[in-house]
């Protein structure tokens, strides 16, 4: 008798160990199941301030196709290039994605002479007015002659522009970008990165990179 009861109770000991292991690896999964870390997301890569070496690819010349991508997506809709009068004047271009699920975007880069540049957007490059006014922000460029001014509206649009130092000419970049909640960027820092890859030749101190590309109106 004392040894069935021995066994009985050696039995009920195992049994107990074995409930108490599942319930153990049970309770851990329910965890793991119903508690969600957040998941840590990748910085996106800002504008690039200078130029890539050998660049090629060129959405409207002067404006690398890979930077255009950083800010619009992995696919656009259409660009568009325009010229008033000669290269020195003013030259345009403009990148937009039509607004979908992921929302839309859009940029814009002009260059030319102030006079041009102030009747194509509405903003003063004169000495004695801002740039955009209200609200102005200014930023510079280590080691470049000139002043940059920055307009940022909660609306998810940048505007930054650049006087070219001495010279009469002027840059406006703007950036539409209506992904922040899901995708978020610097539009900041990509709008002033963008002005500084840019300024070489939009202020006439080099050529233009990319003019004699082919530029492709659709991305694929």
């Amino acid at each position: 008798m004392k040894m069935r009861i021995e066994m009985r109770t050696t039995k009920v000991l195992a049994f107990l160990r074995l409930f108490l292991i599942v319930a153990v690896f049970s309770t851990c999964s329910v965890i793991q199941g119903c508690v969600s870390f957040p998941r840590q997301q990748s910085a996106p890569t800002p504008v690039p301030t200078v130029l890539s070496s050998g660049e090629l690819d060129w959405v409207c010349p002067g404006v690398p196709r890979s930077v255009a991508l950083l800010i619009v997506g992995d696919r656009f809709d259409s660009n568009q290039v325009n010229i008033e009068n000669s290269e020195t004047e003013l030259r345009s271009c403009y990148v937009w994605k039509i607004p979908k699920k992921g929302g839309g975007s859009y940029l814009s880069t002009m260059w030319g002479t102030s006079e041009k540049l102030e009747e194509a957007t509405g903003h003063s490059f004169d000495e004695n007015a801002s740039v955009f006014d209200p609200g102005e922000v200014e930023y510079h460029i280590d080691g470049v002659d000139g002043k940059g001014s920055l307009v940022e509206p909660s609306s998810g649009i940048v505007h930054a522009a650049w006087k070219c130092g001495s010279s009469k000419r002027g840059i406006v970049v703007k950036i539409l970008y209506d992904s922040q909640k899901e995708h978020p960027r610097n539009l900041t820092e990509d709008a002033i990165n963008l002005v500084k890859l840019i300024h070489p030749w939009a202020c006439g101190e080099t050529e233009l990179p990319g003019a004699s590309a082919t530029s492709r109106p659709f991305e694929s």
